[in-house]
């Protein structure tokens, strides 16, 4: 009975660490669904999308999928997918997707994303993506301080294609990663959409170049997903063109 009891013990303890290591070892993923089978998928989990078209499936690294699609009502919408317990799953679905920062790792800026899904509607032809500073004198110990402007500008065309996720651009990451260092911020998460004194906002652009409005293609505050994979994404403010140094 006693070497019954230690064979049973042993199988459920080999058992339970082969469970533990399936779980926790990493895995190379496995080719993404078809744009049929991801749009099935998405509709099956969050009705609400309502699905029509798949627009396309692009790969974001080795482990995230960016899936932009149109809606039953004509919306422009998104899927955001991670490769997760040896499976692609549904993290995030958004109706509509005005630019916003995707980030991949949160604690690292040089894996941010600026995604988007324009409506062709909009007849916008390109946004630009700012990250800017205004100058400004404050007073600390008395002693006076001067900041100086900083503006970095990125121009998203939207000619070929309505829809993207892009990289920001590195320099950008990389004066991110400088300014927390020297500023001692730890809330990475925060800072690399803005903070008080730098910020990243966008502003649409018609096809003449002239700033425009957003218009009545969007659906606001209507989405999918746990509230851990909805932290991964910031909404960006629109910008005004008067704060801009032209």
């Amino acid at each position: 009975m006693n070497k019954l009891i230690a064979l049973i013990t042993g199988l459920l303890l080999v058992a339970g660490v082969g469970v533990l290591i399936y779980y926790i070892v990493p895995t190379t993923p496995e080719a993404f669904y078809t744009p049929d089978e991801a749009k099935e998928r998405i509709n099956q989990i969050y009705p609400e999308a309502k699905v029509d078209v798949v627009q396309e499936v692009v790969k974001v690294k080795d482990a995230h999928a960016f899936v932009p699609y149109i809606s039953e009502d004509n919306y422009m919408g998104a899927s955001f997918w991670e490769w997760r317990n040896h499976k692609w799953e549904l993290t995030v679905v958004k109706n509509s997707l005005l630019p916003e920062i995707w980030r991949l790792d949160g604690e690292n800026s040089e894996d941010a994303y600026i995604v988007w899904n324009i409506h062709p509607a909009s007849k916008w032809g390109s946004f630009g993506l700012y990250m800017y500073r205004t100058p400004y004198y404050y007073e600390m110990n008395n002693k006076e301080y001067y900041k100086p402007q900083i503006q970095f500008e990125e121009i998203y065309s939207l000619k070929e294609q309505t829809y993207g996720v892009q990289k920001i651009p590195e320099e950008w990451a990389n004066f991110i990663k400088d300014y927390n260092s020297l500023e001692g911020n730890e809330n990475t998460e925060f800072s690399i959409v803005g903070n008080g004194d730098t910020r990243i906002e966008w502003i649409p652009y018609d096809k003449n170049k002239g700033a425009t409005i957003v218009g009545d293609y969007y659906k606001m505050n209507e989405d999918y997903g746990e509230s851990d994979d909805r932290l991964a994404f910031n909404y960006l403010s629109m910008l005004s063109e008067i704060d801009l140094e032209r």
